[in-house]
Formats: structure tokens, C-alpha cells, sequence
């Protein structure tokens, strides 16, 4: 019995330190590519911050999230605390990650913005 249970023990830190590290994500590397600069397209501005939030205008908008390599999405909530719309777009950098193409996942139109760096 006194066996039993050891083994039972030990088979569950084994358990617990291999399963330790399954809930760790890894950083998306495009992230510092949004980072540092206002981004301008045709008739807005797009400013990615830090913490999570994005600014258009300089009016702070909502929150920002890389789901995966390539796909963007915007949280909007205007001046309220909850989310009001989700945006999902395509992204692709280009021009040495200067231009920055977003197609909107929904309706397929594109909108090309051009880096400025602060």
C-alpha cells in the first residue's frame, strides 16, 4: 500500500511539472513591427500602444490582439469600458515593415498604411 502510494505521488509531479509549461504562449514577432510609430491609411490614423490599446486619431479607441502570425484584431469600444465591434483583419508588412496592408477578414477590402515613427 505504502508503495502504491508513492508511486502515485510521484507519477503526479511528474504529471504537474510536465504540464506546467502548456499554458505559456509564445510572443508574436510581429508585434514590435506595430509598435513606435502612428500608422496612416486613407482617411484615418492607427496608433498600436504597449499595453494592449490602439488609438486612432490620438483618441484612444479600444485594444488591440495578434491571434496568430498574420491576423489582427481590433477591439473596439469607443468611449465605453465593454467591446462594442471586434474588426478581424489579414495583415502583411511590407517596405522593411514601413506599409502595412490590413484586409478586412469580413468584406475583403484592403486599406495600405505608411509608418510614421514617433
Amino acid at each position: 500500500m505504502k508503495k502504491q502510494l508513492i508511486i502515485t505521488g510521484a507519477i503526479l509531479i511528474l504529471l504537474t511539472v510536465a504540464l506546467s509549461g502548456c499554458n505559456t504562449s509564445t510572443p508574436n514577432p510581429d508585434k514590435p513591427k506595430f509598435l513606435g510609430g502612428t500608422w496612416y491609411g486613407p482617411g484615418h490614423s492607427l496608433t498600436f500602444q504597449e499595453d494592449g490599446s490602439y488609438l486612432t486619431a490620438g483618441i484612444e479607441t479600444g485594444t488591440w490582439e495578434l491571434k496568430q502570425v498574420g491576423r489582427l484584431e481590433l477591439h473596439y469600444t469607443g468611449i465605453s469600458d465593454h467591446v462594442i465591434e471586434t474588426f478581424v483583419y489579414d495583415y502583411v508588412f511590407s517596405n522593411d515593415n514601413n506599409t502595412l496592408t490590413l484586409t478586412d477578414v469580413d468584406t475583403g477590402g484592403s486599406s495600405v498604411h505608411t509608418k510614421h515613427e514617433y
